[in-house]
């Protein structure tokens, strides 16, 4: 599990942040205290970068050696979207199985997050997050 890591990233990209995490190995309800703590951090993050700038932030997250997750994890995952929505002009994920990328498909749906898409490749995620395309096809 890859939820320790001291600080999401945030990138500056022109006049635009970019807030960049990685998800890995398995995360299960006996960490909820670890995911908690991970989703107050990127909330924390993605609030302080809107603060400073002034804009919406975007997003992208790394599922690549994400394993498996359970109902804990998607609870709080998905609080968390709804949470950092008015802060979020778009949210990417890539990589990951077929079984994840479902579960997120769907945290999206219910969150309302309609700024939210999956790619296979990190350029690929990272090509629509540049472009002006404000929702996905």
């Amino acid at each position: 599990m890859d939820l320790n890591q001291p600080q999401p990233v945030v990138m500056k990209l022109t006049n635009e942040m970019l807030i960049h995490i990685t998800l890995a190995g398995k995360i299960f309800s006996d960490q909820k205290t670890q995911i908690q703590g991970f989703a107050d951090k990127v909330y924390a993050t993605v609030t302080d970068s809107y603060q400073k700038t002034g804009s919406r932030v975007k997003f992208l997250t790394n599922l690549t050696n994400l394993e498996a997750v359970d109902e804990t994890f998607l609870d709080i995952y998905g609080e968390l979207l709804q949470k950092d929505l008015p802060y979020v002009s778009k949210s990417a994920t890539y990589g990951s199985r077929i079984t994840i990328l479902t579960a997120f498909s769907t945290l999206s749906i219910v969150s309302g997050r309609m700024n939210f898409r999956h790619f296979v490749s990190r350029e690929e995620a990272m090509d629509w997050l540049m472009s002006d395309e404000d929702m996905p096809k």
